[in-house]
């Protein structure tokens, strides 16, 4: 059964450290937290004062089927990724299975996906001879000793990846704020979720006045 694995690795700085590359510009440090500095904070996200943000960073290893890893790996900005390779790997792969499948929205593709489909059960017959197919062929080519950089053409968007994100807190605040938007996918908006967690975890002031000014 697959499992979705958000795991935070290490991380670098706190709400203290944000204080503290903006107050430089004074020439002046905090020791811990008071009601101003989480005002400062607020103020400067408020009004887009973001470098004070990028001295921070959490690092993840993720694992999340390939059409999820590759609406996240549009962030860019302030972020840093390396992924398994599949030329070097030849492991059996596991694959996503979805808990519920969707209709299509009835007016605009900006919904992605719309109510929960009535025919479950035919989605997932579908869904399953092809992924079992897919794997099949895949390991045929490999028993034909075809290179594992090739065979691998054949496997889903489904199969599961693992990777290594390192993230600015500025950039990790930007995706957790995108990809938790009610238009965003469902499956992705799940993995939002656990970095938030974290973000929330590490830097409490910091999340709490950027979800108050994004609103999400």
């Amino acid at each position: 059964m697959f499992k979705k694995n958000v795991e935070l690795i290490d991380k670098f700085g706190s709400d203290q450290t944000v204080v503290n590359c903006a107050r430089v510009s004074f020439n002046k440090s905090i020791n811990e937290m008071s009601e101003k500095d989480s005002r400062l904070i607020k103020y400067l996200l408020k009004h887009k004062h973001t470098s004070p943000f990028r001295h921070c960073f959490l690092q993840w290893r993720i694992t999340a089927p390939i059409f999820i890893l590759r609406q996240w790996q549009k962030h860019q900005i302030g972020c840093s990724w390396n992924e398994m390779s599949r030329r070097y790997v030849d492991t059996p792969p596991d694959v996503y299975k979805f808990e519920k499948w969707h209709s299509r929205p009835d007016k605009s593709l900006k919904q992605g996906a719309g109510e929960i489909l009535s025919d479950q059960v035919s989605a997932n017959e579908i869904y399953n001879e092809i992924i079992e197919a897919s794997l099949k062929s895949y390991q045929d080519l490999l028993d034909l000793n075809v290179a594992p950089e090739q065979a691998r053409a054949v496997l889903p968007q489904s199969m599961l990846t693992s990777c290594i994100w390192t993230a600015s807190l500025q950039s990790a605040l930007h995706f957790v704020s995108l990809r938790a938007a009610s238009n965003a996918q469902s499956e992705i908006r799940q993995y939002s979720d656990l970095i938030a967690n974290d973000i929330e975890s590490f830097f409490p002031v910091t999340y709490k006045a950027y979800r108050e000014l994004n609103d999400y």
